[in-house]
């Protein structure tokens, strides 16, 4: 009779935990949205032959990199080690230009997500016609849409604004930890 008793537990134990492990928890779910940006990065990466690892290059012990405040050079030498960079960035404009279009995505300074470092790229790159209208058909949910990108970045600037006094003096004032690259977008993927 103790016996049967325990069977039954157990099969009911079995089932109820089952059932509670087909529902991915939170934690699961942005796993499971990580994983899919980095195969979405290692897709592009692979396709055309692109570098992912262009950040380590800003710190390559990746000490400071969310706390770091990169020089301009170490900017640049990062964006243009290699001849194409995929990054991860949130399209924010879509320019139509003499020679075609321009986009422009951000990259970083999004303090709320512990993923991203402690300073903004702001890509400027030129595209195709067909590679601007597949961007504007991209649904905007409650914000600007995110995508994977490979871009050849040819430039790489400090942003700077610049004050006048009296007319005689001037100087160039950094607001923070920002910086324009500019290049081509060579492909794109949206992240859902």
């Amino acid at each position: 009779m103790c016996m049967k008793l325990s069977t039954t537990l157990l099969v009911v134990g079995a089932m109820i935990t089952a059932s509670c492990s087909c529902k991915p928890g939170p934690a699961q779910l942005v796993e499971q949205r990580e994983q899919q940006v980095r195969d979405t990065c290692e897709s592009l990466a692979k396709e055309h032959n692109a570098s992912l690892a262009w950040t380590k290059l800003i710190d390559p012990n990746h000490t400071s990199w969310f706390m770091g405040n990169p020089y301009t050079i170490e900017v640049q030498k990062a964006l243009t080690a290699t001849a194409r960079i995929v990054c991860v960035g949130t399209l924010c404009d879509i320019l139509q230009a003499d020679a075609g279009y321009t986009i422009h995505l951000s990259y970083g300074h999004d303090f709320l997500d512990p993923g991203f470092p402690a300073f903004l790229v702001m890509f400027i790159l030129t595209c195709s016609n067909e590679d601007a209208n597949r961007l504007l058909s991209i649904p905007s949910r409650a914000g600007n849409p995110r995508v994977a990108f490979v871009a050849e970045v040819s430039t790489v600037k400090k942003v700077l604004f610049r004050a006048f006094a009296d007319g005689s003096f001037e100087v160039d004032i950094e607001p923070g930890k920002a910086f324009v690259a500019y290049g081509r977008c060579l492909a794109f993927k949206e992240i859902e």
